[in-house]
């Protein structure tokens, strides 16, 4: 039996390593998305995706930021 930490959580199943892994890899990605937008630019999970409200001039900078 093979025992793993991961984030302060102890895995013993493959299944739980892949859960905590789209876990991990999916806060790392909303964090991303977070601090690419500028102040004025207010971001909003939704079912279909993240949506981002504000000037345009804004959001294109931050689509510029993410795609760097």
């Amino acid at each position: 039996m093979l025992k793993l930490k991961l984030n302060g959580r102890t895995i013993t199943s493959q299944h739980q390593l892949k859960r905590e892994l789209e876990r991990s890899m999916n806060a790392a990605f909303e964090a991303s998305i977070r601090r690419a937008a500028p102040s004025n630019v207010q971001i909003k999970k939704s079912t279909n995706g993240f949506i981002a409200t504000g000037p345009s001039d804004s959001i294109a900078k931050m689509t510029k930021r993410l795609s760097s």
